[in-house]
């Protein structure tokens, strides 16, 4: 069993990377645009906002909420010993300098007592 973690910007290619690493492997997929973008984007509009999260003043509460419905399908899989990739852009992950975002991932996979494989996909559209 083992947990890989898929991170990088919008259009970066980490759906693509999942869906290649799935075939091979026979993972599923747990990807958090797919889980939580109707539901946010919904949300947005029902604060009375713009459907642009990034404009809402709600953006960190719902972003939030986002990670912790990824987080708990990662641990309801691992806990069925199913392995998981998981994508999402991961950013405070890659680039949280206190770590402590990492530890959250880290410490699921130490308990699960599963490998855990971090791949940050940079993609440059220039």
């Amino acid at each position: 069993m083992s947990l890989i973690i898929i991170g990088g910007h919008a259009g970066a290619g980490k759906t693509t990377c999942a869906h290649i690493l799935s075939n091979k492997l026979g993972y599923p997929i747990l990807d958090k645009a797919t889980m939580t973008d109707p539901l946010a984007t919904a949300l947005y509009k029902q604060y009375g906002g713009e459907a642009d999260m990034f404009s809402s003043p709600h953006y960190k509460e719902i972003l939030a909420l986002e990670y912790k419905c990824l987080m708990d399908s990662i641990e309801e899989n691992l806990a069925n010993k199913v392995s998981v990739i998981a994508t999402a852009p991961w950013a405070h992950i890659f680039s949280d300098t206190d770590h402590t975002s990492f530890n959250e991932v880290e410490k699921l996979a130490i308990s699960y007592d599963t490998p855990l494989t971090k791949i940050w996909i940079d993609a440059s559209l220039t």
